[in-house]
């Protein structure tokens, strides 16, 4: 039976690879966003359905890319190299490198650190990387103090991520980090980035409905795919589409 990552796989091969968005957010984070923001739209499916006669839920194609997301990040990490058999131990630091990376990402659009420093760090793929990349990161804030004052992962809990990497990195063997097993890495975090970027599409498509509901207010319904900010409850009813212009 053919899955869904299967399905789209044509899709993705054909992107151009200048179009290809990386790929760093929690999948829990960006399914349980997605969600809200499918739901805060279909409250108002009939009146976009008055709007527009040949009106096209973005819903169930978002939620298949979702799915074959889901899949494509599955293949990442059973094509990871693991360090001396230590999944677990890589396994927290690529979490670590998660969260901050899209941290960091955030520096760099803002303009807090050097955007060249953002993409040298974030473009690491192994779990060798990951972990020079946590360090890096520390590394980083300590030069650039406007930066490290938007840190919201607590210094605490930063030391341990350090702790960590240091720790993987002193058992790690370079040498299991070439040959066949680093390229599978590298196809199957193409595909995940590949997957990544039509999601980005079509919840841009689900997020443009939202703001003809919310106007100004979109994004507290229709949450960014990253956001971690919790959806504000209204006491009053949910704005209606406002007139077409």
């Amino acid at each position: 039976m053919q899955t869904v990552l299967e399905a789209i796989r044509k899709e993705t091969e054909a992107m151009k690879s200048t179009e290809v968005l990386t790929y760093l957010l929690e999948l829990k984070l960006v399914k349980n966003n997605a969600t809200l923001g499918i739901a805060a739209v279909q409250k108002h499916e009939q009146l976009l359905k008055e709007r527009y006669k040949k009106y096209l839920s973005p819903a169930p194609r978002l939620m298949q890319l979702l799915e074959a997301l889901e899949e494509a990040s599955h293949a990442v990490e059973r094509a990871r190299p693991v360090a001396g058999g230590n999944r677990e131990m890589a396994s927290a630091v690529f979490a670590d490198r998660e969260v901050l990376m899209t941290q960091l990402m955030s520096f760099g659009k803002t303009g807090l650190v050097p955007q060249r420093d953002v993409d040298a760090i974030v473009a690491g793929r192994g779990s060798i990387d990951a972990a020079e990349d946590v360090l890096e990161f520390a590394r980083l804030i300590e030069r650039y103090e406007a930066a490290k004052a938007k840190v919201i992962t607590p210094a605490a809990e930063l030391e341990a991520m350090v702790a960590r990497a240091e720790a993987y990195l002193a058992v790690a063997r370079p040498a299991d980090f070439h040959g066949p097993a680093n390229e599978a890495l590298e196809a199957a975090i193409d595909t995940q980035c590949r997957v990544w970027t039509l999601v980005v599409r079509q919840h841009e498509a689900l997020w443009k409905l939202g703001a003809e509901i919310y106007g100004k207010d979109v994004d507290a319904h229709v949450l960014p795919l990253g956001s971690r900010v919790m959806s504000r409850k209204k006491k009053s009813p949910d704005a209606a589409p406002g007139p077409v212009s």
